[in-house]
């Protein structure tokens, strides 16, 4: 299954500096990759793709089957809602104390918490089945929560 997967990064920052490191351990660890910019995407013929620009994330998650949302092995979750709207099954780091809804999908099975190689290994052989159910459930979550803000304010108008 390994074969079948392309790996796209998206950096958090993407300043030279920082997708110089990125290639640095790429190297090191012996995988091929390309840059977003270096070639038209048609000729890409690389597995992980380096996203060296902005504004092509949510774009990305459309044609995605899965997400690694990013920051929380070390620090705290980044926004798991953007990639949840596209019904993508989420994977992060073990903290995510910060994030609410990444809690949520964590508990009602949305959101794997991965801290290590074996990890995401055990969690793409799931079966293509289970995967489906899990989209349908992130997509539905992320709809229950719109309007929160129209709600809260209907809610404060009753009491005016």
């Amino acid at each position: 299954m390994l074969y079948e997967i392309a790996f796209w990064i998206f950096p958090h920052k993407t300043s030279p500096d920082r997708i110089t490191s990125i290639e640095y351990n790429l190297q090191v660890a012996n995988i091929s990759y390309q840059t977003w910019t270096s070639v038209p995407f048609e000729n890409m013929s690389s597995q992980t793709i380096i996203f060296d620009v902005l504004g092509v994330l949510a774009f990305a998650y459309q044609a995605a089957d899965f997400a690694y949302v990013g920051g929380a092995l070390h620090n705290r979750v980044h926004n798991v809602l953007e990639p949840a709207t596209f019904g993508l099954p989420l994977m992060t780091g073990p903290k995510i104390s910060n994030s609410p809804e990444a809690k949520i999908l964590n508990q009602t099975g949305g959101l794997f918490i991965v801290e290590s190689p074996k990890d995401i290994f055990d969690i793409l052989n799931i079966p293509k089945t289970e995967f489906e159910k899990i989209r349908k459930h992130n997509a539905e979550f992320v709809q229950s929560g719109r309007g929160a803000a129209k709600r809260l304010f209907d809610e404060i108008q009753n009491f005016l």
